[in-house]
């Protein structure tokens, strides 16, 4: 089969728990795929490891990321997803879904929703990867800042986080979740609300 998989961050070296769970099934997912890999990555010396990610890929696609312009479009979503939505990147993906005859598109993370085209959410091969309850996550982060400034900014970040997830698991056609641990999985469909057709790692 043929896979686009976007990430928000360079998975190699594969140093940080996100990233040792991407090459994991990067690693085993290649060995009987092809896999057209798009992520974002924060400065350009990330550019040399794609020789190292086309030993599991077809394609690399590496983005930088924007921080600075992606203030002009928070009101859209939080800056943790905005700073990650590149015109390019989206193009790109549409692109190679429609040239490639792609069978499968995962995602990881949320926050990366934004690079994907109505026409991909609209052919039911969307797959999302939860590695964590994002806005959870981003909400026990802002707890533990001790600069009340930083705290107040991180916890108004999360509860626009959780609006957003919330928003696009109602209204986004995503054709499977996949999950880390079953507890998550447990706290998505409870806080959600219906069932949806999940998957453990």
């Amino acid at each position: 089969m043929k896979m686009i998989w976007v990430s928000p961050e360079c998975p190699y070296p594969a140093n940080t728990g996100g990233r040792i769970g991407i090459m994991k099934r990067l690693e085993y997912l290649s060995q009987n795929n092809e896999i057209y890999f798009f992520c974002v990555i924060d400065s350009d010396d990330e550019y040399k490891y794609a020789s190292d990610l086309l030993k599991y890929c077809k394609e690399v696609h590496l983005y930088k990321r924007n921080k600075y312009f992606a203030l002009s479009k928070l009101l859209k979503a939080p800056f943790v997803c905005v700073s990650r939505w590149l015109t390019s990147m989206k193009y790109d993906i549409e692109r190679c879904f429609e040239n490639e005859k792609i069978d499968w598109v995962i995602v990881d993370f949320p926050q990366m929703l934004g690079n994907i085209s109505e026409k991909i959410f609209n052919s039911n091969k969307l797959v999302l990867n939860q590695h964590n309850i994002e806005y959870v996550t981003l909400h026990n982060l802002a707890k533990s800042i001790d600069n009340p400034l930083r705290r107040i900014l991180y916890s108004v970040e999360a509860q626009r986080l959780y609006r957003f997830e919330e928003r696009c698991y109602r209204n986004l056609n995503i054709k499977l979740f996949t999950f880390v641990s079953i507890e998550d999985k447990a706290f998505f469909e409870k806080n959600l609300k219906r069932s949806i057709l999940c998957w453990c790692l």
